[in-house]
């Protein structure tokens, strides 16, 4: 973009590690980087930095929610969401300004606005162009190493009626910085004036400015700490209220700042003695000399060294912070507590009166003449006070092109300083997910708000091999409105599985039971030859013309003894018959939780074919294309066979056109690391990974495998300082940043009552109540006005 002032301008929205989870040595060492990108900047060049606090997306409205218990504990959300008050996240961009020398400048200007000296100017212009472009190339490089960086450009959205609409995200940034108003702007047509966008505003520029009647309120830095250091505004991101931070660096030449510094130093230089004390010293007599204008006249020896050393550049620097607001009485109140934290900090800060617009005006990205101050700042200030930083806010839509449009994120749980956090399980489309903890880290609590909230979005359906009846209550609560349905696995009379069921449907369907049958096969000590596989196929394809298809009936159409000794085996144990059945007897319920327990002491010929049937019957039921995910509980047990771990693997890997995320929960690094090239291939194949707060995690064996996982060096300090059973760690391509649930009462006696007395109470009423055992179960639980609500959700269900 080019300026009125015939510089060119671009602008980056930037993003630097969660403070948390980053070490001092990582952020010095950070700092060092961008003390190099500016280093990069010669005379001509402008740098902008806006910090800006925003209010956070409001909680989401509606919802699908088929179950009423599933919208119970989204109302509680929502009132403690509420209930904390305004929200505000945090953003920055920083903008970079090349004005090219003035008789080029002047040239360009003939070119663009008059048309005239064409070739005078094209020359000028297309060195000035080149050389900005490969100065932001450049910047780009050396400043894109250490931070996210994204360049505020043209994006493509559609509308309601699906039609393309190119937004210019560069100029809805500038409109908020004029107008403190977000909003998305069009792209105009190529060399229109943006001017006429933003003159459509009526402004009054004087020592109380406002513009469309809101108030401008400026707060000015006229000097900075005499020294400053790593994240010194930092605290900035705390305050409660929506505000601009300006930070703009005029860069100057070598020769110029060293002759500005040596200005500043003979400054200090006459102002160790005073007048009178000048006097006294001719007389001979002793004077007592301004200490604090000798250690200045000594920071301004060394600040010329340094930029003679070349470790160091200068720049005019202006610091504002720029409110709006309709009652200005309001915006100077927080005018005033910025004032406060950063005299706090060492700065000499007012709210501006006479001057506010001059500041306005120079607060503004590309605007490089108004309010200039003779503050001259280092690179290494700069990278001081920049915010180096970020408490991630997550996502504010769904990411994944499947879901509905505008889609909230799955996971609204809260961050760093008690900050609001959006979480999604899908980066695009893939969304399979790992999460690594230790027993009872808080893993299978994870889990169960993942699948509630999940049922927010139409259509959903969901799958989860549970553990121990961590989701039993859950279960019976979804399932009071026919929602979800939960099947003990230790009891053959729950469920039937018939691994032949639609064998007559395509061929990819009879390759299945071709590998399933080589799995039971396999478990037996068989391998079968190709002659025994043709066997076996043969049989498959005269079983899929036939209304009753199960082992029985395989084996009775295969002349093959080591496939009837197998078929012997399975169907003489209780558990094993349960592969025998001749239909699968699963309802179609949105929601089908299986209970593995029992599975756990049994042997993998039992276990691991019963649990692939039920993989593949989520399968199956991926190809409808809802909104679909499959929880595994404790996934090291199903990791552990290469049958079972491959087949997984090819599901996940499906499921990601299928519009299905897997979630697999595991209790350490070595359950994944252990299933060899498998495991890493699962790790690549789950982009998000969540870990749990573990005390463990800087052990010397423990942390370098949580590198192998994909935690960053140094964030296993962080992942040893969450709470344990309440923190979490989340990354994905899309962001990094440590989260809590933030459970409250009504959710705590949904999910946390699935241990001892606790779970044996829920069953007792679920025996004796079974169409309202929750109602009771929360009064129970202290929490007598949700159990009110809820009957008002069962009152509002049978009207309807």
């Amino acid at each position: 973009m080019m300026t009125n002032q015939g510089g060119f301008l671009a602008s980056y929205e930037y993003s630097g590690p969660d403070p948390q989870s980053v070490a001092e040595d990582d952020i010095e060492h950070l700092s060092e980087s961008v003390n190099d990108a500016l280093m990069r900047l010669d005379n001509g060049w402008s740098v902008f930095v806006n910090l800006y606090r925003v209010p956070a997306s409001p909680y989401p409205t509606g919802g699908a929610f088929p179950a009423r218990v599933a919208r119970l504990l989204d109302e509680e959300r929502r009132a403690y969401h509420d209930r904390e008050g305004g929200h505000f996240e945090s953003r920055s961009v920083l903008s970079l300004c090349y004005h090219p020398a003035k008789a080029a400048k002047a040239a360009m200007e003939r070119w663009f606005f008059a048309g005239s000296g064409i070739d005078e100017a094209s020359a000028g212009a297309e060195q000035a162009i080149r050389t900005f472009e490969a100065g932001i190339a450049d910047f780009e490089r050396t400043f894109g190493r250490s931070l996210r960086l994204r360049r505020l450009g043209l994006r493509t959205a559609l509308d309601e009626l699906g039609r393309p609409l190119v937004y210019d995200d560069h100029l809805s940034f500038l409109y908020y910085c004029m107008r403190g108003i977000r909003q998305p702007m069009l792209a105009p047509p190529t060399g229109m004036s943006v001017a006429n966008l933003f003159s459509a505003h009526e402004m009054v520029a004087d020592w109380k400015p406002t513009i469309d009647q809101d108030a401008i309120v400026v707060l000015g830095v006229t000097a900075p700490p005499r020294e400053t250091y790593l994240r010194i505004l930092h605290d900035l991101h705390s305050l409660p209220m929506e505000f601009r931070a300006s930070l703009r660096v005029i860069m100057m030449g070598k020769g110029p700042a060293e002759k500005e510094i040596e200005r500043k130093r003979a400054e200090w230089g006459h102002s160790v003695f005073g007048f009178f004390e000048s006097f006294s010293r001719q007389a001979g007599n002793t004077a007592r000399p301004n200490r604090f204008a000798i250690d200045m006249e000594v920071d301004a020896d060394n600040a010329l060294k340094r930029s003679v050393g070349g470790e160091l550049r200068f720049g005019q620097a202006t610091f504002n912070v720029v409110i709006f607001g309709k009652d200005r009485a309001r915006a100077v109140a927080h005018a005033e507590q910025a004032v406060v934290l950063l005299r706090d900090l060492g700065f000499v800060a007012n709210v501006e009166r006479v001057l506010a617009s001059r500041a306005y005006f120079g607060s503004l990205p590309g605007e490089v003449y108004a309010n200039v101050n003779r503050l001259c700042l280092s690179t290494q200030n700069v990278a001081h006070t920049m915010p180096l930083t970020s408490v991630w806010p997550g996502v504010d839509t769904h990411p994944s092109p499947y879901y509905p449009p505008g889609s909230p994120a799955l996971i609204l749980a809260t961050t760093t300083g008690a900050s609001p956090i959006r979480l999604p399980l899908h980066w695009n489309t893939p969304g399979n997910t790992l999460i690594v903890g230790s027993q009872g880290g808080g893993k299978t609590t994870l889990l169960k708000r993942i699948l509630w909230s999940h049922l927010r979005y139409p259509g959903a359906q969901a799958f989860v091999l549970d553990r121990d009846r961590g989701m039993f209550a859950l279960a019976n609560a979804l399932a009071l409105d026919g929602v979800a349905s939960y099947y003990d696995l230790g009891n053959p009379e729950s469920i039937g599985l018939c691994p032949f069921a639609h064998i007559d449907e395509s061929p990819a369907e009879r390759a299945y039971a071709l590998s399933f049958v080589e799995q039971l096969m396999h478990h037996q000590g068989y391998e079968p030859n190709v002659e025994a596989r043709r066997l076996i196929q043969h049989g498959i394809d005269q079983l899929a013309r036939q209304e009753h298809r199960n082992l029985d009936a395989l084996a009775a159409l295969v002349p093959l003894k080591e496939l009837w000794s197998v078929v012997a085996f399975y169907t003489a144990s209780e558990l094993g018959r349960m592969l025998n059945a001749r239909n699968e007897s699963l309802d179609d319920r949105a929601v089908q939780i299986f209970e593995t327990e029992a599975l756990a002491n049994l042997d993998d010929t039992i276990r691991l074919p019963i649990l692939r049937q039920i993989v593949h019957i989520a399968d199956r039921r991926a190809r409808m294309r809802r909104p679909g995910l499959f929880l595994f509980d404790e996934a090291s047990v199903y990791l552990r066979d290469g049958f079972m771990a491959t087949a997984i693997l090819e599901v996940l890997r499906r499921w990601r056109k299928m519009n299905v995320a897997g979630v697999l929960a595991t209790q350490g690094p070595n359950d994944i690391l252990n299933a060899g090239d498998l495991g890493m291939a699962l790790i690549q194949e789950c982009k998000t990974k969540i870990f749990t707060g573990d005390t463990s995690a800087t052990n010397d064996d423990i942390a370098p495998l949580l590198h192998r996982l994909g935690l960053l060096p140094g964030e296993e300090r962080m992942l040893a300082g969450l709470e344990e059973e309440r923190g979490y760690y989340y990354t994905s391509p899309l962001g990094r940043a440590p989260f809590t649930l933030g459970l409250g009462p009504v959710e705590l006696a949904v999910i946390a009552c699935d241990e001892g007395e606790r779970r044996q109470r829920v069953e007792e009423l679920i025996a004796e109540h079974p169409v309202d055992w929750l109602e009771i179960h929360l009064r129970e639980q202290g929490v007598p006005e949700w159990a009110d609500y809820f009957t008002s959700l069962t009152l509002r269900s049978g009207a309807a």
